[in-house]
């Protein structure tokens, strides 16, 4: 379980710090979660088998970190998406946008 926490966070992390995954970086958050459990199970484990916890808890903080970011980045994304369809449905944007429009329309003929 420890060594399979540990792959699952730094595939957590490949996630989050590759900005072209961001466009599915929830697969990052999903794949943190699970790394997050698998390192709680697998140091519980180590410590009752008397064995070393460090694979087990570097696996836990690194899903741990990449949780947390992805948990940030789409909370950006969200913000920005959100801002984003204000703006492009006020009509003065709207107006001021379709006379641009034409007037590079008129421009390029």
């Amino acid at each position: 379980m420890a060594i399979a926490s540990l792959v699952l966070g730094i595939i957590s992390l490949v996630f989050v710090l590759i900005p072209p995954l961001w466009l599915i970086g929830w697969v990052g958050a999903i794949v943190g979660v699970i790394g997050i459990v698998l390192g709680a199970l697998g140091r519980k484990k180590l410590k009752e088998e008397n064995q070393a916890t460090g694979t087990a808890t570097a696996g836990m903080v690194m899903s741990i970190i990449g949780t947390v970011l992805s948990a940030i980045i789409f909370a950006a994304c969200a913000a920005g998406m959100a801002a984003a369809s204000k703006e492009l449905s006020d009509p003065k944007f709207q107006e001021k946008f379709k006379k641009e429009l034409e007037k590079e329309l008129e421009k390029n003929k």
